[in-house]
């Protein structure tokens, strides 16, 4: 079963914020709204939300400043900025910042929808390629560890190999040196072993 998106709704207009938080919820969304900029500050610091919608101009915080916050404390959560005033300075400011879309109210139920739709498409995509940019790190880091590590390795295994040779030409039986070179080769074969598995992941 899938987890319910979260969206983080902020503005001071409190009949729209509850009229697109409604609408959302009704997408089978979880829905937070906030009408005040401090306590949007508070919520951000201490909620992971995959979206926040946020107003451009209140009395307590700027849009600007909502979309700030988000950005610092989770990089990669989108932002949609609503306003009722349409400023082509303001939205390029606010696309600059890292919002990811830019709305001039009233908007249409249905075209808030495709942009939330959007935003999450977009998210994932994200997280996808970053995941993936993970596991090729990952990758490349054991190949480069399996390389580093196999020629010591080696050079042990001949190492323990000799002296056994050199023993037993010079007949010379010691339980102890024998249990050493013993536990030599068993660490080493565990060095290799978990060299092999990390190759598997």
């Amino acid at each position: 079963m899938h987890r319910k998106k979260t969206i983080l709704i902020v503005d001071e207009d409190q009949s729209f914020a509850a009229s697109i938080g409604k609408f959302l919820a009704e997408q089978g969304l979880n829905i937070s709204v906030i009408t005040s900029g401090e306590e949007a500050l508070d919520c951000i610091s201490n909620n992971k939300f995959d979206l926040v919608i946020s107003g451009m101009v209140m009395q307590e915080m700027h849009g600007l400043g909502i979309l700030s916050k988000v950005k610092t404390t989770s990089p990669n959560t989108p932002v949609i900025i609503i306003t009722g005033v349409a400023s082509i300075k303001t939205a390029v400011e606010a696309l600059r910042l890292g919002a990811y879309d830019y709305l001039i109210k009233p908007c249409e139920n249905e075209e808030l929808l495709l942009r939330v739709k959007r935003a999450f498409e977009k998210s994932e995509m994200e997280a996808r390629l970053l995941e993936a940019q993970k596991k090729s790190m990952f990758s490349a880091t054991v190949i480069t560890a399996n390389h580093e590590i196999n020629q010591p390795l080696t050079a042990i295994y001949g190492a323990v190999g000799l002296i056994e040779m050199e023993l037993e030409e010079l007949k010379i039986s010691d339980a102890m040196i024998e249990t050493q070179l013993k536990n030599i080769f068993t660490s080493a074969q565990r060095i290799s072993d978990i060299l092999q598995r990390m190759k598997k992941i």
